[in-house]
C-alpha cells in the first residue's frame, strides 16, 4: 500500500471513530453529574482512539500539521470538564496509552 493510501485510510478511519462518538461525548461534556460506569466507557474509547492516533503519528504515519490539528482537539476537550479531565489523570496514570499523557501534558493542577 503506498504511503498516501495508507494515510488516507488512516485518517478516515480515525475521522469516522471520532464522529461516530461525538454526540455522546458531547452529552458527557455538558452533564454535571459524576461520571458513572457508562460515561467512563466512553471515554475510554474516546481516549483509545487519541492513543492510537498517537500511535500512527510516532510511526510517521500521521503527519505533524494534521497530530498538531487533532491534539489541540483533544487537549481543549479532556481540559474543558474537571471531571474528564481527572479520569484521563487517572487513565494515563496506568500507562496504557502509548506516552501520548507525555506528547498532551495535561497535569493536575494544584490549588
Amino acid at each position: 500500500m503506498s504511503e498516501l493510501e495508507q494515510f488516507r485510510e488512516i485518517f478516515t478511519s480515525c475521522n469516522r471513530k471520532y464522529w461516530d462518538m461525538l454526540d455522546t461525548l458531547k452529552s458527557i461534556s455538558k452533564s454535571t453529574d459524576d461520571l458513572n460506569d457508562q460515561d467512563k466507557s466512553n471515554l475510554t474509547q474516546y481516549f483509545n482512539l487519541c492513543a492510537e492516533e498517537y500511535l500512527y503519528y510516532k510511526k510517521y504515519i500521521i503527519p505533524s500539521d494534521v497530530w498538531n490539528s487533532w491534539s489541540i482537539g483533544m487537549k481543549s476537550y479532556i481540559t474543558s470538564d474537571e471531571r474528564i479531565k481527572e479520569y484521563w489523570l487517572e487513565e494515563v496514570s496506568t500507562d496504557s496509552y502509548y506516552g501520548i499523557d507525555k506528547a498532551l501534558k495535561i497535569h493536575k493542577c494544584n490549588k
